[in-house]
């Protein structure tokens, strides 16, 4: 009964002076008296034509009232109230005894069925018979339905509410029962247990949600750590490829320039044989197109020292085809070298072993590149030999013609002798 005075006090300070209702959205005049909005409003408007504004309640008096604060405090409390009691404005259910006064009720005595205001439930029958409730206008659900008593017993077979009279005469007859307070409490009790399991499996699912938590931070982390890495390990990458490229490029451009160099100063040097060829050329056609024998003889003698030059000449632009093929040769060779020393020296990336350029793997004890430029050596020596042989066949033939022309000059001189 102490809760339910303190609920009917806590009422009577939450009503309005002017409308006896519990405030709505209350206000506080400078005085410090709350009034609900809409009733303030309405009794300063009634004092507007004297320009004189008073407090409703302690009559204190003031000018202006355009500014109305509005008591949140007070407003929280309301809602509060509202929220614990919502029975008693929804319903509004009063006192059956107050017959002059509308006061809420209290109470409802069950076997009475009247509801009972504050004052009333201090001097209502005390007996177990009387009981009391929560305001309420039900009361058939509060009673049997066949024997119109109240509902004091619990069937714990069939899982009901019953009266007296069930269990003696009704079809719960012989049944277990049980008070209601009994079997409320051993409900209570397997609640209390449900709810104590509840409450650990609540915190198991807590502790592990945390422990979730920390792995997932940990996880963050360690990715953050692995991700910082992978990016410094490709930057790192991509500066040794930078280099790496730079003194390839640089190496090309080099070998370029060397190359270009010595293959223009052999073109000068094939040009100037190829102009003094031309010119022996012409002079041995004059001789062959000279009709006087004893001419033609002593042009070539004097021609045959200028062919034999220009054989030696010959030989001497083999032997710059020779060495320009050759710097060709080193020129390739040293590329190779270069690509692979560049290679073997990244060999954070890729391993010696790794790299397979020619893909020769039956030479044990050798590089891959090393086989190849042999391999490539040794042809262009076989090519060279094949070229000099037929190079040899044709100045044997040449050195033949010669000779048959000079046998049949001689025979055309005897025969003129004759």
């Amino acid at each position: 009964h102490a809760s339910g005075m303190a609920s009917a006090d806590l009422r009577e300070d939450l009503l309005c002076s002017v409308c006896l209702h519990i405030y709505t959205d209350p206000v506080t005049l400078r005085c410090g008296h709350n009034f609900c909005q809409g009733c303030i409003q309405s009794v300063l408007a009634t004092q507007e034509a004297s320009g004189v504004f008073s407090c409703p309640e302690c009559r204190a008096e003031f000018r202006d009232h355009s500014e109305l604060q509005r008591n949140t405090t007070l407003c929280s409390i309301v809602e509060h109230f509202l929220s614990t009691q919502p029975s008693l404005e929804d319903t509004r259910i009063f006192c059956t005894y107050c017959l002059f006064l509308p006061v809420p009720a209290f109470k409802t005595c069950l076997l009475c069925e009247a509801s009972l205001c504050d004052n009333h439930v201090k001097v209502h029958n005390k007996s177990a018979e009387h009981v009391l409730t929560e305001p309420t206008t039900s009361f058939g659900s509060r009673k049997c339905s066949m024997h119109n008593k109240l509902l004091e017993l619990y069937c714990s077979e069939d899982c009901l509410p019953i009266c007296s009279l069930c269990c003696l005469v009704g079809e719960h007859k012989g049944h277990q029962v049980e008070s209601l307070n009994t079997a409320v409490e051993k409900t209570k009790g397997h609640l209390r247990l449900i709810l104590d399991n509840v409450n650990v499996l609540r915190d198991s699912m807590n502790k592990r949600a945390q422990n979730l938590q920390v792995h997932k931070k940990k996880v963050g982390k360690k990715a953050s750590g692995i991700r910082e890495r992978v990016i410094a390990l490709f930057q790192d990458l991509q500066e040794q490829l930078k280099g790496l490229e730079k003194r390839v490029l640089g190496e090309i451009s080099r070998q370029e320039e060397q190359v270009s160099k010595k293959v223009s100063d052999s073109i000068y040097k094939l040009e100037g044989s190829r102009d003094k060829l031309f010119k022996k050329i012409s002079r041995i056609e004059e001789i062959c197109n000279q009709t006087d024998p004893l001419m033609v003889l002593q042009e070539w003698e004097s021609c045959s020292g200028a062919l034999e030059s220009t054989e030696e000449e010959d030989d001497a632009e083999d032997e710059v085809d020779e060495e320009d093929e050759d710097d060709e040769s080193y020129e390739e060779e040293s590329e190779e070298e270069v690509n692979k020393e560049e290679l073997y020296d990244e060999n954070e990336v890729f391993g010696p072993d790794e790299i397979c350029v020619g893909g020769n793997k039956g030479n044990h004890g050798a590089k891959p590149d090393e086989v190849d430029l042999y391999d490539a050596k040794e042809k262009e020596v076989e090519e060279k030999e094949i070229e000099d042989n037929d190079n040899e066949e044709l100045e044997d033939d040449d050195d033949e013609a010669l000779k048959d022309d000079d046998e049949e000059l001689e025979e055309d001189d005897e025969k003129k002798k004759k």
